[in-house]
């Protein structure tokens, strides 16, 4: 679609830094105001918008790219968990983040708390240092 955010990306050569990863189906990278260290907005390649209208072979590569790349952030970074929510408010085309939060953070601020203090949490070269060793990672 012309005017969708996510397919220009997905059609040009990514965000700025590239993709993280790509395969078939899905691309990974760090986002414009998503640039939290280890964060990754992950999207379908083919214009879908929400998970009911994946394809089969999206739908049957979506929980092993989900494993692989948690398991790359796990291993990377340690955190406590690995958030995945899906919402497509703002831009149709069916993407989420994946979202590392740490250990130490205070149980009320867990969940989408902590996910909406992302504006306070940007630091873009420790985000790209971080995007550069996942990429390493997910080769």
């Amino acid at each position: 679609m012309a005017d969708c955010l996510m397919c220009s990306l997905v059609e040009s050569n990514g965000p700025e830094g590239g993709w993280v990863f790509e395969e078939e189906h899905w691309l990974g990278g760090v986002l414009p105001g998503f640039e939290v260290p280890g964060w990754l907005i992950v999207t379908v390649r083919r214009h879908v918008e929400g998970a009911a209208r994946l394809n089969d072979a999206e739908a049957e590569s979506l929980g092993g790219m989900i494993r692989r790349v948690t398991a790359a952030i796990n291993d990377l970074m340690g955190p406590d968990r690995v958030y995945q929510v899906a919402m497509a408010e703002g831009w149709p085309h069916w993407h989420f983040p994946l979202v590392p939060r740490p250990k130490d953070v205070a149980p009320e601020d867990r969940g989408l708390p902590y996910m909406a203090a992302r504006e306070q949490m940007i630091d873009i070269p420790e985000a790209m240092r971080i995007a550069d060793q996942l990429r390493t990672a997910l080769r």
